[in-house]
């Protein structure tokens, strides 16, 4: 702790004894600093604030016609603002893109003014997630060039939408009637098809099994009684086999029908009922679709009616009297701290590199007799004659510090005198200049 203190007081006493020194090269830095802010070229900013409004024939056609919404993301705005194909439009509206200019020095033009071109969305604390404002901004060294473009930005954009959202509704009703057609097409070819099924095909016919058992069973009566009497080749015998059979023939034949046609029906059902929920879905669609494109239609009636109002300039750009780069406060803010650490620094550098005895206690550390001191001795004269330096010194210093924050504080005003003196001074120094050479 003590040899902190006592390097403190080394250095404060090093930095009183080369103040002039260190005061050169303060002001010399301070100097470059503030020359720097006055020459660097400066950069205004123009900006149009736009409103995302609502039409208010939303709510009188709520249900009847499909109304554009102005809810839209931050990033689909920024993106469809900051497009190369509008900024081309924009510049070349602007007169900016030469017949001459091949496409790469185009785009290599859009892309410039599309890094320089911002959108932001102002905070809105009672919907954050609201977006009924957003400003559009761009940063130049020529402030009409800034004004102009960020004018012609915004109309661009809001032309292009609205005749993309009128594109839109037509191609929308195009596709909507086209699909339309082909539902009821295709509803009309099942009813055609439903009507070609037959209802008594799918009623299958039950055979008279009574009338043929009543002629069977007799028959078989018959035939046990005769074969108990007679032999297999009596022509009665013969006459009643074969009439069973033919009799028992019919009914397997009926049975068979039956199962045939109950498949059949089955199969013709269960197509039928397809067909119907197949017909019921389509009709649905249809239906919805036929809603839709009277909606279509009602919206395209109204056209700009309702779409003209979906982006409002609420503020187009003015002309930028005050450049936002550089900022000469901080550029000059900067330049005294920086003048003072490099003030310090080559003091503290030289005295490092200065290898000479400057106390009694570096011959003492050499191990070496210290016998006397002799001290600096000086006149009268001598000391009032430093003393009249050091004011003299000390005022100029003063002095010029500040001016040094009497310039701060002009800047930080917007008060345009140290600007205006800037400017005079520089061209009387290119004017002498250029009159020497």
């Amino acid at each position: 702790m003590e040899s902190t203190e006592l390097d403190i007081k080394k250095y404060a006493r090093l930095m009183l004894r080369k103040k002039r020194l260190f005061f050169a090269v303060a002001a010399s830095i301070m100097a470059v600093f503030i020359m720097a802010g006055y020459v660097m070229p400066k950069t205004y900013e123009a900006q149009s604030t736009v409103r995302i409004v609502k039409s208010v024939y939303d709510e009188y056609v709520k249900g009847i016609a499909i109304t554009s919404s102005g809810e839209q993301s931050s990033g689909g705005l920024s993106f469809a603002l900051t497009s190369k194909s509008l900024i081309l439009k924009v510049i070349s509206d602007l007169g900016l893109v030469m017949d001459t200019m091949r496409p790469e020095e185009q785009e290599d033009l859009a892309s410039a003014f599309q890094k320089r071109t911002t959108m932001t969305i102002p905070p809105n604390k009672a919907n954050p997630r609201s977006t009924e404002l957003f400003v559009v901004s761009y940063r130049d060294t020529n402030p009409e060039l800034a004004r102009d473009y960020v004018n012609t930005l915004v109309r661009r954009f809001i032309e292009e939408d609205l005749s993309g959202k009128k594109e839109d509704t037509s191609e929308s009703k195009q596709l909507l009637s086209e699909q339309v057609k082909l539902f009821k097409n295709k509803i009309d070819a099942i009813e055609v098809e439903l009507a070609g099924f037959n209802t008594g095909n799918n009623v299958y016919v039950v055979a008279d099994e009574a009338k043929i058992n009543e002629k069977l069973i007799p028959l078989q009566n018959k035939l046990g009684e005769l074969s108990v009497t007679y032999t297999d080749d009596y022509p009665d015998v013969i006459a009643a086999k074969t009439e069973i059979r033919h009799l028992q023939a019919q009914l397997q034949y009926l049975k068979t029908r039956d199962v045939a046609n109950k498949n059949r029906a089955t199969a013709q059902g269960k197509k039928r009922m397809d067909l119907e929920r197949e017909r019921d879905t389509y009709k649905k669609i249809y239906e919805e679709l036929v809603v839709r494109l009277s909606k279509s239609e009602v919206s395209q009636q109204m056209g700009p009616m309702d779409r003209s109002e979906m982006f409002s300039i609420s503020e187009p750009a003015v002309l930028p009297t005050k450049p936002v780069s550089p900022d000469k406060v901080k550029v000059i803010l900067l330049g005294i701290f920086a003048g003072l650490a490099g003030g310090i620094g080559v003091i503290v550098f030289l005295d490092a590199m200065d290898h000479s005895v400057k106390s009694s206690k570096a011959i003492r550390s050499l191990g070496l007799p210290v016998l006397a001191i002799i001290p600096k001795i000086q006149s009268e004269q001598q000391v009032l004659r430093e003393k009249m330096q050091d004011g003299v010194f000390y005022c100029i210093a003063g002095l010029y510090m500040l001016c040094v924050l009497a310039i701060v504080a002009i800047e930080a005003m917007g008060l345009p005198y140290a600007d205006t003196f800037a400017h005079e001074s520089l061209a009387a120094v290119k004017a002498t200049v250029k009159g020497i050479f």
